[in-house]
């Protein structure tokens, strides 16, 4: 697994450094469509390119050092093997998204239709109309990386099922319980060409899974809170007199202080802007130009800003809000106030909703009205993440959980291996089923 994992990252930097040092390379073979490759580097083709052998030896020489194997497993351990957009890790046809949209963002025609979209008409997949504009060459391509899905949801299907008969003839799983394979990401009515209808199903479920990821988050957020509460409670209801009269003047005490902070700058308006150029960047806030700001921000160099670069633009403002050495500020919060930051803007500039910002879109969100308005960012503190109802179910629901637990307790209490072996004794000679039914 480490040999892999290493095999993994070393892939990547290859990958990575010939994508910045190279331009694009020409397809040799103009009767291939020119997909662009799954470069991942644990792929079985990737691996079976010519400096496979190459690759290996580098590995070979890294595996020798330890501070470098130190630093892979420190990465390891943060989760740090992925650099793509968080919310996109979950979506198990991540790939065949990103591909489409590399593809539609390389026809002129098709952006030139879709460049003035709603948000609304991109969520709901009105812009798949819009592939009938797609040039020949575009449609070419999507036809090609259609059959190639297509071909990976049978692969994973198989294997699927391959693994199910084992685990069956194991009596691990029963027969019924059969697995499937999600494919509502395109039109299995046609699967030879990329159609109207396959974009729009992948945009629909894209959005939905994609929806569904953040609402998962908000409500782990919700129980989080109101956990914080739960315990809070029940620290003045265990508390004599004099302790609980300590405890809610400190809680007061550390509200009242996390409250007390600098006015936090709009998200993505042009104070909160100004702001990280004059004090991250160290430039004259008099000479703000976006294209300059945005060209700093865009780490990569890739003509857009990711998830990690339009957060990293938040931490200034977050700081205002959060210190990690204070006791009444929680990281958690924290890391809750900058998924909400991070989806205000994406909903605001990001209007083809791809999961990325680009220079065209930065640009048109500077120049609307509402870029140069002087207004503050209303905080968690200001909002109710959970209401009165929803605790008292919550605390219900505990309080069910930990009769059952106690239940369990009490009962794993009374079998012991000594006390189950004289119960089967007793049943055996004092009940004789066994012999009535002879």
């Amino acid at each position: 697994m480490q040999r892999d994992r290493l095999l993994w990252y070393v892939g990547t930097v290859v990958v990575l450094v010939c994508g910045f040092t190279h331009s694009a390379p020409v397809n040799p073979n103009p009767n291939i469509p020119d997909v662009k490759e799954n470069t991942d580097p644990m792929d079985d083709n990737f691996l079976s390119l010519e400096y496979k052998k190459y690759l290996e030896e580098v590995v070979q020489l890294l595996e020798s050092d330890e501070g470098f194997k130190a630093e892979l497993d420190k990465m390891n351990a943060e989760g740090k093997d992925d650099l793509a957009r968080p919310q996109l890790l979950e979506l198990e046809y991540r790939e065949y998204l990103n591909q489409t949209i590399y593809i539609l963002e390389d026809d002129p025609e098709f952006r030139k239709f879709v460049a003035n979209l709603s948000t609304e008409e991109v969520q709901s997949g009105q812009i798949a109309h819009y592939l009938q504009f797609a040039n020949k060459q575009t449609r070419t391509k999507l036809d090609e990386l259609k059959r190639l899905e297509v071909r990976r949801l049978r692969d994973l299907h198989k294997k699927l099922m391959r693994e199910t008969a084992d685990e069956i003839r194991a009596g691990k799983r029963d027969p019924k319980d059969l697995p499937s394979v999600d494919s509502e990401h395109m039109d299995h009515s046609n699967p030879h060409t990329f159609e109207i209808e396959d974009l729009r199903k992948l945009i629909k479920k894209t959005t939905d899974d994609l929806t569904n990821v953040d609402k998962k988050r908000k409500e782990e957020f919700k129980h989080y809170e109101m956990n914080k509460e739960h315990e809070y409670r029940e620290k003045l209801k265990h508390a004599n007199a004099e302790e609980a009269e300590r405890l809610k003047k400190e809680h007061e005490e550390n509200l009242k202080k996390h409250k007390e902070h600098p006015k936090v700058n709009h998200p993505g308006n042009a104070n909160q802007l100004k702001e990280v150029w004059e004090e991250e960047d160290h430039l004259d806030p008099e000479d703000f130009d976006p294209k300059v700001f945005f060209g700093l921000h865009d780490i990569d160099g890739d003509g857009y800003l990711n998830t990690p670069e339009i957060e990293a633009l938040f931490q200034n403002e977050l700081d205002k809000v959060y210190n990690s050495s204070n006791p009444e500020d929680d990281m958690v919060e924290r890391d809750e106030e900058m998924n909400r930051m991070r989806e205000h803007v994406f909903t605001e500039i990001d209007k083809d909703q791809d999961g990325f910002v680009s220079l065209e879109e930065f640009m048109k969100s500077t120049q609307t009205e509402d870029f140069e308005k002087d207004e503050s960012w209303d905080t968690l503190d200001d909002e109710e993440v959970f209401t009165d109802q929803e605790l008292e179910e919550y605390e219900k629901t505990l309080a069910e959980q930990e009769a059952k637990l106690q239940e369990r307790h009490n009962v794993s209490q009374h079998s012991s291996p000594v006390h189950s072996a004289l119960q089967q004794i007793i049943t055996y000679y004092v009940f004789p089923q066994h012999l009535l039914s002879t």
